[in-house]
């Protein structure tokens, strides 16, 4: 009899415990929540309520199917402005180490200081919320950033202590579609393990 009380008690206060943070919250708060569960402001906002967020997280995903895939690409939303955008055209990407944004378009005494550089944003794409996500690595790290959507080691650097593993890269999804890939540095192959590195990223 005992036993039957405490296991309904503990029933009770976990489902009181479980419930409070959804009571807590203001439906249309709630409601808007659920629309942006990915968003980490909005998750510190309601004060690091993880019952809610994975109960939320679980009920906004649908049933995933066979092909993963597909699945990704639905989850990315396929088909934007830029699909198909670069198809038949040569790619050429620059990375330019400790060039600030300000000083595109910037004028010295009626002379641009970066007029290639202009022209370059001008006529191709230019993203202007990219931030530089570094480990020790500098410049290397970026390079790895930007070429595989990963975040750099947090200890050493990726060119260095993990150069040989199988990444997927831009290059090499760009081998797929019949490109022909390579890569021009004005450093010697043996700074940052380049020479190495750039074999593993395609």
């Amino acid at each position: 009899m005992k036993n039957k009380i405490f296991i309904k008690s503990l029933f009770v206060i976990c489902a009181f415990i479980l419930s409070t943070p959804a009571f807590a919250l203001h439906w249309g708060v709630f409601a808007n929540y659920k629309q942006n569960v990915d968003n980490y402001a909005m998750y510190k906002f309601l004060n690091n309520k993880p019952i809610i967020y994975h109960l939320t997280k679980a009920q906004k995903h649908e049933k995933p199917t066979n092909d993963p895939i597909k699945d990704f690409k639905k989850q990315l939303g396929q088909e934007n402005e830029y699909t198909n955008l670069f198809k038949g055209k040569n790619i050429i990407m620059i990375h330019g180490e400790s060039i600030q944004d300000f000083t595109l378009n910037l004028r010295f005494n009626g002379e641009e200081l970066t007029p290639n550089l202009n022209r370059l944003v001008n006529e191709g794409i230019y993203f202007s919320n990219f931030y530089a996500q570094e480990s020790v690595g500098n410049s290397s790290d970026t390079e790895f950033t930007s070429l595989t959507s990963l975040l750099p080691s947090s200890s050493g650097t990726v060119f260095m202590n993990y150069f040989d593993r199988e990444y997927e890269s831009i290059l090499k999804l760009l081998k797929d579609k019949d490109y022909y890939t390579f890569s021009m540095h004005g450093n010697n192959g043996s700074a940052w393990n380049r020479s190495t590195t750039y074999k593993y990223l395609g």
